[in-house]
């Protein structure tokens, strides 16, 4: 691993986790745990600090979970509703006395912060020097803000809309076959042709579909992806071969596009068959390994689980993969890294996965 990855985890103020401490993290993590524990909170967590919390990745997550209801950056008018106080643990009421939400190595050496400040503004302002300030409510009565170091970059279009995830080589992919990440599909393949990788994707693709030869996105606006398939005079539209190879298409393409970098992938299991899993772990191990990614992955599927165990256990490093074992500790979310024969033991005991 290197700089770019997370050798250990931990996680102050956010959502629903607040001292969240993971003391050991491999190349390639399982996550697990029943619902509503914060698997997906955790991936959140992972991709701010991957893209250095960059505003954008902000407007992201909230909108994802429809917690922002405002399309920035041009809406600054109208006293937009931009649902900041739901990423703070407890859902405060903002002030410049809420505490920080902190994400960071357990050693504090890499820390981003989404801190809240005093602002003075009651419209949005880029400050001078490397510091913004954001006014949350556009109303004078409740002068708070959110600063965020760095630049911020008013992107308008939607070809700078998402470049911070390629150029941060931090990526979530969502639980939605078809809805790869926060970047076009056509854009990732685009990366891969330049880097010469397209190999990579259409091996994967093969574990279920084997005569696909050729892809390649045609139109605008959206572009479609097609297949070239052996035997067959007319290209397919990928999305109608089906959510396993279209999954799988998704799962390699956003992986080979964040080379040392970190590639979150939310609900791993969506769209393939229990019977095809070991040999997708194998291929996403096998990938991580060549590009040195570090992969995060969540699930709520035994099968993934026991795949991913089969897979582990055959790597000559025990570290490489293992298994983060999220489950609720006094009151509060913990979570337990799991590694070498210890894998073993999570499906002896039945771990919790829905």
């Amino acid at each position: 691993m290197n700089a770019k990855h997370l050798t250990s985890l931990l996680i102050q103020n956010y959502r629903s986790l607040d001292g969240l401490a993971i003391d050991r993290l491999g190349s390639v993590n399982l996550i697990v745990g029943p619902n509503n524990i914060g698997k997906s909170s955790l991936l959140e967590a992972i991709l701010l600090w991957g893209t250095k919390r960059h505003f954008l990745t902000i407007r992201d997550i909230l909108r994802s979970r429809d917690e922002c209801n405002v399309d920035f950056p041009d809406q600054f008018q109208t006293a937009p509703y931009f649902g900041l106080h739901h990423l703070f643990s407890g859902f405060p009421e903002l002030s410049g006395l809420t505490p920080p939400i902190a994400i960071s190595t357990l050693d504090g050496e890499q820390t981003v912060s989404l801190v809240l400040s005093d602002a003075s503004r009651d419209t949005a302002t880029l400050a001078p020097g490397p510091l913004v300030t954001f006014d949350l409510y556009n109303d004078p009565k409740r002068p708070y803000g959110l600063l965020i170091g760095g630049a911020l970059e008013f992107a308008r279009n939607g070809e700078t809309q998402f470049i911070h995830y390629l150029e941060h080589k931090c990526l979530y992919l969502s639980p939605n076959v078809s809805d790869v990440a926060q970047v076009p599909a056509s854009k990732l393949w685009e990366q891969v042709e330049i880097a010469g990788r397209e190999t990579a994707v259409i091996d994967s693709m093969r574990l279920i579909e084997n005569g696909i030869e050729k892809v390649f996105f045609i139109g605008s606006k959206p572009r479609i992806p097609v297949c070239r398939i052996k035997g067959r005079e007319r290209p397919v539209p990928l999305h109608g071969m089906g959510d396993g190879v279209s999954r799988l298409f998704e799962l390699t393409l956003g992986i080979v596009n964040v080379a040392s970098g970190i590639c979150l992938i939310d609900e791993f299991e969506n769209g393939l068959h229990w019977s095809v899993q070991e040999q997708v772990w194998d291929a996403v191990f096998q990938t991580a390994k060549n590009l040195n990614v570090q992969i995060f992955a969540t699930t709520h599927s035994l099968d993934t689980v026991k795949a991913f165990q089969t897979v582990a256990l055959r790597q000559t490093d025990e570290s490489f993969g293992g298994i983060v074992q999220m489950r609720k500790q006094n009151g509060k979310t913990a979570a337990k890294p799991i590694f070498g024969e210890d894998i073993r033991k999570v499906l002896q005991h039945e771990v919790e996965v829905r």
